[in-house]
């Protein structure tokens, strides 16, 4: 009788051990979601903390999650269409992922290292080719090989940039939140980032684009 017991404890303990864990509540999953996107009629897909991306093909009603994607745990918060296949997330720390099937299935596609572990905020493609990031501690950075390759282009220590918009390659406005040492204001480039003019704004909340 005990030899069967124990025949029957080594049975069952392989296949708690391979049992997987999966959100039941909340669903799908319980991190926060910063984004959620639909491209067409039956494809969705959404990103957040600790690397989240969900994504569902059927409006909805069912969903694949993964989390900590490609062992990445800051947030997944910016999200650039190159065109109807191509897209990039841009984590919080640099990382970008890519996909080329309308954002069912991500790669690891580059990491900005010039970022030197700053925060990003921000992210900008004018262009097919062309992109600009920012940070949180005043950092601009380009790409104009579709996010291969990054180049810090400007940088002001004392601002706080959180939002950026290009027209074009060339024309493009960085905001930069209030901060210990100024108010916020409004940063203008005509030359693709070479050159900045700093605009002045006349309020003291938290400026975006």
């Amino acid at each position: 009788m005990v030899a069967k017991l124990l025949t029957l404890v080594f049975l069952i303990i392989p296949t708690f051990i391979q049992a997987q864990w999966v959100w039941k509540s909340p669903y799908p999953q319980g991190n926060n979601i910063h984004q959620i996107f639909t491209e067409n009629n039956n494809t969705l897909f959404g990103t957040g903390d600790y690397g989240t991306i969900i994504s569902s093909t059927n409006s909805g009603t069912d969903w694949n999650v993964s989390n900590k994607i490609f062992n990445i745990t800051n947030s997944l918060s910016n999200y650039i269409k190159i065109d109807e296949q191509i897209f990039l997330l841009v984590s919080d720390n640099g990382v970008i992922l890519k996909s080329t099937n309308a954002g069912i299935n991500w790669i690891t596609f580059s990491e900005i290292s010039v970022l030197n572990n700053q925060t990003v905020s921000g992210v900008n493609f004018p262009s097919e080719d062309t992109g600009y990031v920012i940070t949180t501690n005043g950092k601009v950075v380009k790409t104009i090989n579709k996010g291969i390759v990054w180049e810090e282009i400007f940088s002001d220590s004392q601002a706080n940039f959180n939002s950026v918009i290009f027209l074009n390659n060339n024309t493009g406005f960085v905001s930069a939140g209030e901060n210990f040492f100024s108010a916020p204001n409004l940063y203008k480039t005509t030359n693709g980032g070479v050159d900045w003019e700093v605009l002045t704004v006349g309020n003291f909340n938290i400026l975006y684009l």
